[in-house]
Protein backbone atom coordinates (compact mmCIF):
# COMPACT_ATOMS: atom_id res chain seq x y z
CA UNK A 1 0.00 0.00 0.00
CA UNK A 2 1.35 3.46 -0.86
CA UNK A 3 0.24 6.68 0.75
CA UNK A 4 1.57 10.09 0.46
CA UNK A 5 1.78 12.90 3.35
CA UNK A 6 0.73 16.04 3.26
CA UNK A 7 2.51 16.72 6.66
CA UNK A 8 5.66 14.93 6.10
CA UNK A 9 6.27 17.49 2.89
CA UNK A 10 5.06 14.89 0.39
CA UNK A 11 7.09 11.63 1.70
CA UNK A 12 6.02 8.45 0.11
CA UNK A 13 4.49 5.94 2.85
CA UNK A 14 5.05 2.25 1.93
CA UNK A 15 2.82 -0.02 4.15
CA UNK A 16 0.44 -3.21 4.67
CA UNK A 17 -3.18 -3.40 5.54
CA UNK A 18 -3.01 -6.22 8.63
CA UNK A 19 -6.57 -6.35 10.01
CA UNK A 20 -10.19 -5.02 8.93
CA UNK A 21 -13.18 -5.87 11.31
CA UNK A 22 -16.45 -4.11 12.56
CA UNK A 23 -15.86 -1.84 15.87
CA UNK A 24 -17.88 0.51 17.48
CA UNK A 25 -19.77 2.32 14.91
CA UNK A 26 -17.66 1.66 11.95
CA UNK A 27 -14.80 -0.84 10.53
CA UNK A 28 -11.36 0.00 11.90
CA UNK A 29 -8.44 -0.74 9.50
CA UNK A 30 -5.17 -1.38 10.89
CA UNK A 31 -2.01 -0.77 8.61
CA UNK A 32 1.74 -1.13 9.34
CA UNK A 33 3.68 1.81 7.65
CA UNK A 34 7.21 -0.01 7.10
CA UNK A 35 9.03 2.84 5.28
CA UNK A 36 10.56 5.34 5.46
CA UNK A 37 9.36 4.99 9.30
CA UNK A 38 8.07 2.14 11.08
CA UNK A 39 4.21 3.16 12.63
CA UNK A 40 1.02 1.41 13.15
CA UNK A 41 -1.75 3.90 12.18
CA UNK A 42 -5.54 2.75 13.10
CA UNK A 43 -8.05 4.24 11.03
CA UNK A 44 -12.16 4.17 11.41
CA UNK A 45 -14.41 4.45 8.60
CA UNK A 46 -17.55 5.35 9.89
CA UNK A 47 -20.52 5.20 7.54
CA UNK A 48 -20.46 8.07 5.54
CA UNK A 49 -16.87 7.40 4.60
CA UNK A 50 -17.68 3.74 4.15
CA UNK A 51 -20.71 5.17 1.51
CA UNK A 52 -18.35 7.35 0.02
CA UNK A 53 -15.77 4.90 -0.58
CA UNK A 54 -18.08 2.00 -1.29
CA UNK A 55 -19.91 3.71 -4.28
CA UNK A 56 -17.12 4.20 -6.58
CA UNK A 57 -15.92 1.05 -6.01
CA UNK A 58 -19.12 -0.34 -7.72
CA UNK A 59 -18.38 1.54 -11.22
CA UNK A 60 -17.78 -1.42 -13.74
CA UNK A 61 -14.14 -0.64 -14.08
CA UNK A 62 -13.06 -0.62 -10.55
CA UNK A 63 -15.16 -4.40 -10.47
CA UNK A 64 -12.77 -5.71 -13.25
CA UNK A 65 -10.03 -4.15 -11.93
CA UNK A 66 -10.57 -5.95 -8.20
CA UNK A 67 -11.62 -9.10 -9.90
CA UNK A 68 -8.09 -9.16 -12.33
CA UNK A 69 -6.45 -8.21 -8.82
CA UNK A 70 -7.63 -11.30 -6.97
CA UNK A 71 -7.32 -13.53 -10.15
CA UNK A 72 -3.57 -12.74 -10.67
CA UNK A 73 -2.80 -12.89 -7.34
CA UNK A 74 -4.72 -16.42 -6.81
CA UNK A 75 -4.08 -18.10 -10.23
CA UNK A 76 -1.06 -15.76 -12.21
CA UNK A 77 1.61 -16.07 -9.34
CA UNK A 78 1.36 -19.32 -9.15
CA UNK A 79 2.07 -20.43 -12.55
CA UNK A 80 5.66 -22.09 -13.50
CA UNK A 81 6.02 -19.16 -16.08
CA UNK A 82 5.37 -16.14 -16.41
CA UNK A 83 3.04 -13.85 -18.34
CA UNK A 84 3.87 -10.33 -19.23
CA UNK A 85 0.21 -8.54 -18.45
CA UNK A 86 1.41 -5.17 -18.84
CA UNK A 87 4.40 -3.33 -20.59
CA UNK A 88 6.18 -0.47 -18.57
CA UNK A 89 7.20 2.38 -20.26
CA UNK A 90 10.39 3.93 -19.76
CA UNK A 91 9.55 7.05 -17.74
CA UNK A 92 6.40 5.24 -15.77
CA UNK A 93 6.91 5.76 -12.34
CA UNK A 94 3.25 5.44 -11.15
CA UNK A 95 3.40 8.94 -8.93
CA UNK A 96 -0.21 9.75 -10.05
CA UNK A 97 -2.75 8.09 -7.06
Amino acid sequence: MRMKSTGLGGTELIGELISMKKEMDGILMTVKIRKPVVWTVRVLMQQDDIRKSALPGLKPSTIWYLIWGLISSLIIDKLPFKIPLLKKSEGDQHEKY
